[in-house]
Parts: C-alpha cells; structure tokens; sequence
C-alpha cells in the first residue's frame, strides 16, 4: 500500500471517519506490526492532539448561555445566615455580560477537549496493544486512565450539572476557576488556569461548605504549569451544601481552612 493511502487511512482512523471496510484492513495493518502504518497513525494521533489549541473559538449554543446566565444571576441571592463564618464570594468588579457568554463557551470548548482527550487515549491503547511491545500492566494503567477520563466528561455533561463561576477573593483578584457540579451523581469537576504559581511548601485544597462547617474534598493537582484541577465525591445537595472555596495550605493539606481563600463558588438555591 503506497504512502498517501496509508496516511489518508490513518487520517480517517485517528479521527473515527472511515468506512467499516476501511477501519478493518487498516486495523488488520496495525495487529499484524505493520511499521508504515504504525508510523502513520503516530503522525495522524499528533496532529489530533493539537486540535483543541488550533480551533477558532466557537459561540455557545442560545441556549446554554441562557442556562449560564440564568445560574449565575441565581448566585447573586444572599447566602443562608449561617455560612458567615467562612469569607462570602466577592463580585468581579466590571463584570459584564460579555464575559459570562465567554464561560459559557469555555465550559463547552473544554468538554469538547477533554472528548478529544478520551479518543487519543483509546487510540493509544489499541495502538500499544498492536505492537505488543508494553507489558499488560501498561495496558491497564491506561486503561484506567481512559475509565477516569470518561468520568470526568460525564460529570461535566450531566443533565443536571451547573457550571458554577469560582469569585476572586482579596488575596487575588485576577484569580479564576470553573467548578462542574452534578447534583444527580454527587460529583464536581475543578479547572484553573488563573491561580498564581506557589511554592512546593504550598497546595491548594478544595473545600465543601455547608453553614459554618467546612469539609475537605482533597488537594488540588498540578497538572502542568499554571493549570490546576481536582474530581471529587461531594455531599449531596439535599444534605445543605452551600458553597465550593479554595485556601492555600500547608504540602499535606489540613483538617480545616488555615490560609487565605482564593476562590469561592455558590451552589444556586432551587
């Protein structure tokens, strides 16, 4: 099979596009080790990671922005009494309609990343698994990788999440998160690309608040320079979950709130 076809083939599999014929023989390539092929599809599976970073931004759907919308302006409702220990969500000063459709988009430009994400991975495991040159506790290992991937895009696609804004505190103004919570499956997704770099001393530690009581629902991971993110179980909406916060703690994290709170994020009231 000459070059060209190889890489229209590769084309079409990296990005799930070919006829069942096709899938099957350029599969049948790749289980056999067929080295021009395998380098196609390398090729081909580079390419698709760069997809996300080389799209135009796209406006969200009228609807979804009258979702957000509507959610937000619900966060704007006094807070129950009895979360005035902890510090309240301050207003972005200047904020404007223009930058809650711009959260909206984000929100939807994101799923649609984290989907790319789960397809490169799956192509990765099928690819390994061709060459037989991993060891089956690779295999597994992204496996359950790819299991988590998919989680994370169901609680981010949920028919009952809510894409709650995470406000700036004092300590930072310019501080910024986005926080998925599934109120079905008890379930919250946390991205940051605004919080300021800190020391390997330091974590940022992700809190549930119901009334006064602040709850730890872990430490939130660096996954590369400046962007930070944590999955987590959280109490259910009924059980009085009022807000998410974010402080800055001790390597380790702690039992409750010790540090300055950077962001936090109403749960909207029914």
């Amino acid at each position: 099979m000459d070059k060209d076809r190889l890489k229209e083939l590769a084309a079409g599999y990296s990005l799930g596009a070919l006829s069942e014929s096709d899938h099957k023989a350029f599969d049948q390539l790749l289980r056999a080790g067929d080295e021009e092929a395998l380098e196609a599809l390398s090729e081909m599976m580079v390419v698709a990671e760069q997809l996300p970073s080389l799209a135009d931004p796209v406006p969200p759907p009228p609807a979804l922005k009258s979702r957000i919308l509507n959610e937000i302006n619900a966060d704007q409702a006094p807070a129950r009494q009895n979360v005035t220990e902890m510090p309240t969500a301050q207003p972005i000063e200047g904020a404007s309609r223009t930058w809650l459709w711009a959260l909206a988009a984000a929100a939807l430009i994101l799923a649609c990343g984290w989907a790319l994400h789960v397809r490169s991975l799956q192509q990765q495991v099928d690819m390994l698994a061709a060459q037989n040159e991993i060891n089956a506790g690779q295999i597994e290992q992204l496996r359950q990788e790819l299991a988590r991937r998919e989680q994370t895009i169901l609680t981010m696609s949920g028919d009952n999440t809510t894409v709650i804004a995470m406000a700036p505190q004092a300590v930072d103004p310019d501080a910024r998160g986005q926080l998925f919570f599934d109120a079905d499956r008890n379930r919250a997704v946390f991205f940051s690309s605004g919080l300021p770099d800190i020391d390997e001393n330091k974590v940022y530690q992700m809190w549930m608040l119901r009334g006064a009581e602040a709850i730890s629902a872990g430490l939130i991971a660096e996954e590369k320079d400046g962007e930070f993110s944590i999955e987590f179980d959280t109490l259910p909406d009924d059980d009085g979950l009022t807000a998410f916060a974010v402080s800055l703690e001790p390597q380790g994290g702690v039992p409750s709130p010790t540090g300055d709170i950077y962001l936090v994020g109403v749960v909207p009231s029914e």
